[in-house]
């Protein structure tokens, strides 16, 4: 009788934690499976999530002035107006200048300059502005900060739209700048012996998003002019059976001849 109450005392504890154990195994097959079904689901979503969130990726912008080319507008100064080598003239609107009588030594020019701008990360980028300065006493400080006195040639192109088009991931594009100018003649005639400094920059922002992520690329180098049927020339880009080609706004091609 007493072995038969024990037996009893003891199936009744043990039919008391049966339950228990039980609800806790449903509960953890539970958890797991949520578990499972949570990370599944973001496995999927992720795509569409990221695609949401600004680029983490860092921008990587780099440029080169590949080509420089400038020479006088030989121009007849009776029918133009352009050219005013040995003339005294009377200054009868300045423009905020020195006015009256003046020996005149303007020289007016055209120029070509093609940029190299290459996108060397892994997003596509639109650019916003492009700078190139031209001139023999320019310095850049840290973060591409410039510096230029009595620069030759400037020339800026800025656009809060982001303009210039796209640059794919890992692409490179060549960018002409083109344009007319006045200059020193006895500042033309320095390019024949002094060093030059070629300097242009860049910036763009990630395309298709609304991150904000800006960032600059610039290249700076001191070179030496090829003089060439008068004018100068610094040339890394074409060979002599080459020619560049612009036709669609600021992009340029380089063609082979036949």
């Amino acid at each position: 009788m007493e072995r038969l109450r024990s037996s009893v005392t003891v199936n009744s504890v043990f039919s008391q934690f049966q339950p228990v154990g039980g609800k806790l195994r449903t509960r953890l097959v539970i958890a797991v499976g949520s578990l499972i079904a949570l990370m599944l689901g973001l496995a999927v979503a992720y795509p569409l999530i990221v695609s949401d969130f600004p680029s983490m990726s860092k921008l990587d912008i780099s440029v080169d002035v590949a080509y420089f080319f400038i020479q006088p507008l030989n121009s007849p100064s009776n029918l133009t107006g352009l050219s005013c080598i040995n003339s005294t003239v009377d200054v009868t609107y300045s423009g905020g200048l020195p006015g009256g009588r003046l020996k005149a030594d303007g020289l007016v020019v055209s120029y070509l300059l093609v940029l190299n701008v290459t996108n060397n990360s892994n997003e596509s980028v639109r650019m916003s502005n492009l700078q190139a300065i031209i001139g023999s006493n320019i310095s850049v400080g840290s973060g591409g900060s410039v510096s230029a006195a009595n620069p030759l040639i400037v020339d800026s192109r800025q656009t809060s739209g982001f303009y210039y088009g796209f640059w794919s991931p890992n692409s490179y594009r060549l960018i002409g700048l083109s344009g007319v100018a006045g200059i020193h003649e006895t500042s033309y005639a320095a390019m024949n012996a002094t060093m030059i400094y070629l300097y242009a920059n860049a910036e763009g922002q990630v395309a298709d998003t609304n991150s904000g992520q800006v960032a600059g690329g610039y290249g700076f180098k001191q070179v030496q002019l090829q003089t060439l049927s008068g004018g100068y020339l610094y040339n890394t880009l074409l060979n002599e059976n080459q020619i560049l080609l612009f036709y669609n706004g600021l992009d340029m091609s380089i063609g082979t001849r036949d």
